[in-house]
């Protein structure tokens, strides 16, 4: 089949399909927003059917519904979760500060997991920046497309951030990497899993 004998009836199966396929790796099914995405890849490759080569003479896609997505917000933490997460970091050692920066840095700026194990310390050696910067208390998270953001945090923030970095600056690997979490044997994997 060619694409100017393929019309809406065989699209709208098409869709259809997706909807009943199961994801191939997980087993469930595909998600409503794979689907609306393989929507938009098909409609733009009619619109340059039509509009480059004038193969077809009308889209399929004309007055075709785009695939709905539902909203799926992220689970919160409550104000009592929070502060029960907050307590197994009490103490004064190493994990115990890192691991409450991390948590503040998350709740506080809103930056994903991927991010955050992307930031870094100040390398003066390098006259390298780092993500954090304590003048104006921001850090700096690189994201999607190498586009970076600048996002404040809160003084409570700034503190753990300081006390922790006060403790990495001596850590046995603080001076070999500018990767701001740090482990028992060097980088932390902070998407891997639960802190070391």
């Amino acid at each position: 089949m060619v694409a100017p004998d393929i019309g809406r009836r065989e699209l709208e199966r098409y869709f259809e399909y997706l909807r009943q396929r199961p994801n191939f790796r997980t087993g469930e099914s595909l998600s409503h927003s794979y689907i609306a995405k393989q929507y938009r890849h098909l409609q733009q490759f009619w619109r340059w059917l039509d509009d480059v080569e004038e193969i077809v003479e009308l889209s399929p896609f004309y007055k075709m519904e785009v695939p709905h997505v539902p909203d799926n917000p992220p689970t919160v933490l409550r104000e009592k979760e929070l502060k029960a997460l907050l307590a197994t970091t009490k103490g004064k050692g190493f994990v115990e500060l890192r691991d409450r920066a991390i948590i503040l840095v998350l709740v506080d700026c809103g930056v994903r997991v991927g991010e955050l194990s992307l930031l870094t310390v100040a390398n003066p050696a390098e006259q390298e920046r780092g993500s954090f910067d304590f003048d104006v208390d921001v850090v700096r998270v690189p994201g999607k497309g190498r586009r970076a953001r600048d996002v404040p945090f809160n003084p409570a923030t700034a503190e753990a951030l300081r006390r922790y970095f006060r403790l990495r600056a001596r850590h046995q690997y603080g001076r070999r990497t500018v990767a701001a979490w740090l482990g028992r044997s060097g980088v932390l994997k902070v998407d891997a899993g639960p802190p070391s």
